[in-house]
Order: structure tokens, then C-alpha cells, then sequence
């Protein structure tokens, strides 16, 4: 997969940045694709390095740091 993104592409990318433990399935039921395509997409962006890896955001404030 190149880097030439397409609509459905920065539809994945978006539901994810939103939130990044959403199902496939609940992304695909938003953006009106099926749960293969997003698997497969994602997939296809994890391979050529374009999604890095998903993190976890910290309150640190309850942490008590």
C-alpha cells in the first residue's frame, strides 16, 4: 500500500484517532464499510509503517504526579 490515502482510508485513520480500542466492526458500522475492509486497511497501514502502534493516555493528575 503507498502512502495516496484514500476517503475510506482517512475514515479508518479518524475512528481511530478518536478511539483507538474501537471494534472493527463498530468502525465499519460508522463509516459504512465492511469489518474484512477495515481489518484489511488497517492491516495494509500497519505493514508500510503508516500506523506506528496505539498507546494509552494517562491522567496523571490521578496517578496523584
Amino acid at each position: 500500500m503507498s502512502l495516496n490515502l484514500d476517503d475510506v482510508d482517512r475514515k479508518i485513520l479518524r475512528e481511530l484517532q478518536a478511539d483507538g480500542r474501537a471494534s472493527f466492526r463498530d468502525i465499519s458500522a460508522r463509516i459504512g464499510i465492511s469489518t474484512p475492509t477495515v481489518s484489511a486497511r488497517v492491516q495494509a497501514m500497519l505493514d508500510v509503517g503508516l500506523i506506528k502502534g496505539y498507546s494509552v493516555m494517562l491522567d496523571s493528575e490521578l496517578l496523584g504526579q
